[in-house]
Protein backbone atom coordinates (compact mmCIF):
# COMPACT_ATOMS: atom_id res chain seq x y z
CA UNK A 1 0.00 0.00 0.00
CA UNK A 2 2.99 2.36 1.00
CA UNK A 3 4.62 1.49 -2.83
CA UNK A 4 1.13 2.20 -4.06
CA UNK A 5 0.91 5.83 -2.16
CA UNK A 6 4.64 6.42 -3.59
CA UNK A 7 3.71 5.91 -6.72
CA UNK A 8 0.89 7.89 -7.15
CA UNK A 9 2.90 10.96 -5.53
CA UNK A 10 5.98 10.23 -8.78
CA UNK A 11 3.25 10.04 -11.51
CA UNK A 12 1.00 13.17 -10.25
CA UNK A 13 3.71 16.02 -11.32
CA UNK A 14 4.13 14.06 -14.60
CA UNK A 15 1.00 14.08 -15.29
CA UNK A 16 0.50 17.62 -14.42
CA UNK A 17 3.37 18.89 -16.25
CA UNK A 18 2.13 16.84 -19.06
CA UNK A 19 -1.50 18.33 -18.96
CA UNK A 20 -0.19 22.05 -19.05
CA UNK A 21 2.56 21.97 -21.85
CA UNK A 22 0.85 22.91 -24.93
CA UNK A 23 2.20 22.65 -28.56
CA UNK A 24 4.97 25.94 -28.83
CA UNK A 25 4.67 27.91 -31.56
CA UNK A 26 7.27 28.35 -33.86
CA UNK A 27 7.90 31.82 -33.98
CA UNK A 28 8.70 32.51 -37.87
CA UNK A 29 9.43 36.37 -37.38
CA UNK A 30 11.59 36.36 -34.11
CA UNK A 31 14.23 37.97 -36.71
CA UNK A 32 11.68 40.84 -37.25
CA UNK A 33 11.82 43.89 -34.99
CA UNK A 34 9.63 43.27 -32.18
CA UNK A 35 6.84 46.12 -32.42
CA UNK A 36 4.75 46.19 -29.48
CA UNK A 37 5.80 45.93 -25.70
CA UNK A 38 3.19 45.91 -22.75
CA UNK A 39 5.83 44.32 -20.41
CA UNK A 40 4.16 40.88 -20.30
CA UNK A 41 5.25 37.69 -21.05
CA UNK A 42 2.59 37.60 -24.30
CA UNK A 43 4.56 40.40 -26.15
CA UNK A 44 6.24 38.07 -28.07
CA UNK A 45 3.12 36.33 -29.04
CA UNK A 46 1.56 39.25 -29.73
CA UNK A 47 4.54 40.32 -31.91
CA UNK A 48 4.19 37.10 -34.04
CA UNK A 49 0.72 37.81 -34.43
CA UNK A 50 0.80 40.96 -36.13
CA UNK A 51 4.02 39.64 -38.46
CA UNK A 52 1.49 36.94 -39.11
CA UNK A 53 -1.46 38.67 -39.88
CA UNK A 54 0.28 41.41 -42.20
CA UNK A 55 2.28 38.27 -43.95
CA UNK A 56 -1.32 36.52 -44.86
CA UNK A 57 -3.27 39.96 -46.28
CA UNK A 58 -0.15 41.05 -48.12
CA UNK A 59 0.25 37.91 -49.75
CA UNK A 60 -3.75 37.17 -50.30
CA UNK A 61 -4.29 40.34 -52.31
CA UNK A 62 -0.74 40.45 -53.83
CA UNK A 63 -2.47 37.43 -55.35
CA UNK A 64 -5.98 38.68 -56.03
CA UNK A 65 -6.09 41.98 -56.91
CA UNK A 66 -5.13 42.46 -60.75
CA UNK A 67 -3.70 45.36 -61.95
CA UNK A 68 -1.68 46.66 -59.51
CA UNK A 69 2.26 47.66 -60.47
CA UNK A 70 3.67 47.37 -56.68
CA UNK A 71 1.94 45.37 -53.92
CA UNK A 72 2.74 45.56 -50.19
CA UNK A 73 1.68 45.17 -46.42
CA UNK A 74 -0.19 48.92 -46.59
CA UNK A 75 -1.65 47.84 -49.65
CA UNK A 76 -3.03 44.85 -48.32
CA UNK A 77 -4.49 47.03 -45.20
CA UNK A 78 -6.22 49.15 -47.75
CA UNK A 79 -7.56 46.22 -49.35
CA UNK A 80 -8.20 44.68 -45.96
CA UNK A 81 -9.08 46.91 -43.20
CA UNK A 82 -13.15 47.64 -44.57
CA UNK A 83 -14.32 43.83 -44.78
CA UNK A 84 -12.48 42.42 -42.24
CA UNK A 85 -14.32 45.28 -39.72
CA UNK A 86 -17.41 43.73 -41.13
CA UNK A 87 -16.54 40.59 -40.79
CA UNK A 88 -16.84 39.79 -44.51
CA UNK A 89 -13.32 38.85 -45.31
CA UNK A 90 -13.01 35.96 -47.12
CA UNK A 91 -11.05 34.85 -43.74
CA UNK A 92 -10.90 31.13 -45.35
CA UNK A 93 -8.80 31.89 -48.01
CA UNK A 94 -6.50 34.21 -46.46
CA UNK A 95 -5.56 32.71 -43.48
CA UNK A 96 -2.33 30.69 -43.16
CA UNK A 97 -1.55 27.88 -40.93
CA UNK A 98 0.64 29.63 -39.16
CA UNK A 99 -1.85 32.14 -37.73
CA UNK A 100 -4.69 29.29 -37.28
CA UNK A 101 -1.40 28.05 -34.29
CA UNK A 102 -1.48 31.78 -33.07
CA UNK A 103 -5.10 31.80 -33.09
CA UNK A 104 -5.33 28.75 -30.96
CA UNK A 105 -2.58 30.11 -28.27
CA UNK A 106 -4.64 33.96 -28.26
CA UNK A 107 -7.52 31.72 -26.96
CA UNK A 108 -5.50 29.80 -24.64
CA UNK A 109 -4.13 32.89 -23.13
CA UNK A 110 -7.62 34.57 -22.71
CA UNK A 111 -7.49 36.94 -25.52
CA UNK A 112 -10.39 35.60 -27.58
CA UNK A 113 -13.63 34.53 -25.49
CA UNK A 114 -17.47 34.93 -26.53
CA UNK A 115 -18.40 35.89 -23.24
CA UNK A 116 -17.28 39.40 -22.42
CA UNK A 117 -18.98 41.41 -25.67
CA UNK A 118 -22.26 40.51 -27.71
CA UNK A 119 -20.33 41.91 -31.07
CA UNK A 120 -16.76 40.55 -30.25
CA UNK A 121 -15.09 37.53 -29.33
CA UNK A 122 -12.08 40.02 -28.80
CA UNK A 123 -11.43 40.33 -24.94
CA UNK A 124 -11.44 44.18 -24.08
CA UNK A 125 -10.92 43.28 -20.28
CA UNK A 126 -7.36 42.05 -20.78
CA UNK A 127 -4.80 43.79 -19.22
CA UNK A 128 -2.69 43.55 -22.29
CA UNK A 129 -5.26 44.92 -24.58
CA UNK A 130 -6.09 47.77 -22.45
CA UNK A 131 -2.01 48.17 -22.61
CA UNK A 132 -2.25 48.01 -26.80
CA UNK A 133 -5.54 51.11 -26.86
CA UNK A 134 -3.81 52.72 -24.50
CA UNK A 135 -0.18 52.85 -26.29
CA UNK A 136 -2.25 54.08 -29.85
CA UNK A 137 -1.36 57.70 -31.04
CA UNK A 138 -4.25 58.74 -32.15
CA UNK A 139 -5.99 60.07 -29.07
CA UNK A 140 -9.33 61.09 -30.93
CA UNK A 141 -9.67 57.15 -31.73
CA UNK A 142 -8.60 56.20 -28.48
CA UNK A 143 -11.30 58.66 -26.58
CA UNK A 144 -13.81 57.00 -29.26
CA UNK A 145 -12.79 52.97 -27.98
CA UNK A 146 -12.76 53.92 -24.33
CA UNK A 147 -16.46 55.39 -24.66
CA UNK A 148 -17.36 52.74 -25.72
CA UNK A 149 -16.04 50.28 -24.07
CA UNK A 150 -17.19 51.95 -20.80
CA UNK A 151 -20.48 51.40 -22.36
CA UNK A 152 -19.85 48.01 -23.70
CA UNK A 153 -20.27 48.78 -26.98
CA UNK A 154 -17.59 48.37 -29.19
CA UNK A 155 -18.26 46.46 -32.12
CA UNK A 156 -15.87 46.32 -35.21
CA UNK A 157 -18.34 46.47 -37.63
CA UNK A 158 -20.04 50.01 -36.58
CA UNK A 159 -16.11 51.26 -36.25
CA UNK A 160 -15.49 49.57 -39.80
CA UNK A 161 -15.30 53.44 -41.40
CA UNK A 162 -13.18 54.81 -38.54
CA UNK A 163 -10.81 52.04 -38.89
CA UNK A 164 -11.24 52.65 -42.64
CA UNK A 165 -10.38 56.26 -42.22
CA UNK A 166 -7.86 55.97 -39.86
CA UNK A 167 -5.98 53.14 -41.62
CA UNK A 168 -2.75 55.45 -42.42
CA UNK A 169 -1.88 55.75 -38.74
CA UNK A 170 -1.60 51.63 -38.76
CA UNK A 171 1.64 51.94 -40.92
CA UNK A 172 3.74 54.44 -38.21
CA UNK A 173 1.30 53.06 -34.86
CA UNK A 174 2.16 49.82 -34.82
CA UNK A 175 -0.26 49.30 -31.52
CA UNK A 176 -2.97 50.46 -33.67
CA UNK A 177 -2.03 48.11 -36.34
CA UNK A 178 -1.98 45.19 -33.21
CA UNK A 179 -5.40 46.51 -32.40
CA UNK A 180 -6.40 46.21 -36.01
CA UNK A 181 -4.85 42.40 -36.20
CA UNK A 182 -6.84 41.80 -33.36
CA UNK A 183 -9.86 43.11 -33.92
CA UNK A 184 -10.59 42.73 -37.51
CA UNK A 185 -8.68 39.63 -38.08
CA UNK A 186 -8.14 36.97 -35.42
CA UNK A 187 -11.36 37.58 -33.02
CA UNK A 188 -13.62 36.54 -36.69
CA UNK A 189 -11.27 33.69 -37.49
CA UNK A 190 -12.39 32.63 -33.49
CA UNK A 191 -16.16 31.86 -35.27
CA UNK A 192 -14.76 29.86 -38.44
CA UNK A 193 -14.34 26.07 -38.05
CA UNK A 194 -10.98 25.81 -40.29
CA UNK A 195 -8.31 23.22 -40.95
CA UNK A 196 -5.49 23.48 -43.29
Amino acid sequence: MKNNALTYIAIIPLITLFLSCSKKINYKYQDKEQLISCNTEDDKLLNEALHSFEFDIATYYEKTVVDIESFNIETGYYYFIHNGAMGSADYKEIVSSHSLQILKRLKEKGFLTNTISPYSNLNYKNETISCIINNMKNEKLKNSLHSQLEVNYLNPKLMADTYRIAIDDAFTDRYFALFIALETYYQYLADLNITK
